[in-house]
């Protein structure tokens, strides 16, 4: 059976239907409604209704502060989510199991199962979209913390890390080191960028 997954961003909601292994069989996309709950809701389950027959359990992935049963605490891009438990709001529309997790850890557990994070121990993935967002993972456990709110790194008009090139560390050992930088504004702001350096391996989105 197929696992139903979101990704629900400020700008748009990416649905796809994946194999448990993580193979995407389909996706599409929607402009995420930002004028009530209802047409919010409405949307995810017009996404995933045509698939409900092949599938066993939906995930997804958001903004905001959330606890593990799904009830947003505090939401960045729409109000009216803030007190909403979103896994209940949509087992009851569904009826299917559902999970909900932060969108910074969901990114960084998503890299640390099939992308550059595989096989680390330790990781911490920064994610940038139309908001900002972070997940941690510590010693091959996501890391939430005693608020679970650990490590989340929020919207801000710019950011920049480096690792100084003129370090000894980095002078001596330039395949084991890099550097990081970042610029984010939201969607009215600086078109995100990134490019990353690790062990040798370097990333880059492009931009």
């Amino acid at each position: 059976m197929y696992k139903l997954v979101f990704d629900i961003g400020g700008t748009n909601i990416k649905f796809a239907v994946m194999t448990p292994e993580g193979e995407i069989v389909r996706r599409s996309s929607v402009p995420t409604p930002h004028d009530s709950l209802e047409h919010y809701l409405s949307a995810l389950c017009a996404l995933a209704e045509p698939e409900l027959d092949k599938a066993d359990g939906v995930a997804v992935s958001t903004n905001g502060r959330m606890f593990p049963d799904g009830d947003t605490y505090r939401a960045y891009t729409s109000s009216f989510l803030t007190g909403i438990n979103i896994r209940q709001e949509l087992e009851s529309r569904l009826h299917l199991p559902v999970t909900v997790e932060n969108d910074g850890l969901a990114a960084t557990l998503g890299e640390w199962w099939k992308g550059a994070g595989r096989g680390a121990k330790n990781m911490l993935g920064v994610v940038l979209g139309s908001g900002m967002g972070s997940g941690l993972i510590l010693d091959g456990k996501p890391y939430r913390g005693s608020k679970r709110n650990a490590a989340r790194v929020h919207s801000t008009s710019r950011l920049n890390i480096s690792i100084n090139k003129k370090c000894p560390i980095f002078r001596e050992n330039p395949k084991r080191w890099g550097c990081l930088f970042l610029q984010q504004g939201g969607t009215k702001g600086i078109r995100p960028k990134y490019s990353v350096l690790r062990t040798g391996r370097s990333q880059s989105n492009g931009r």
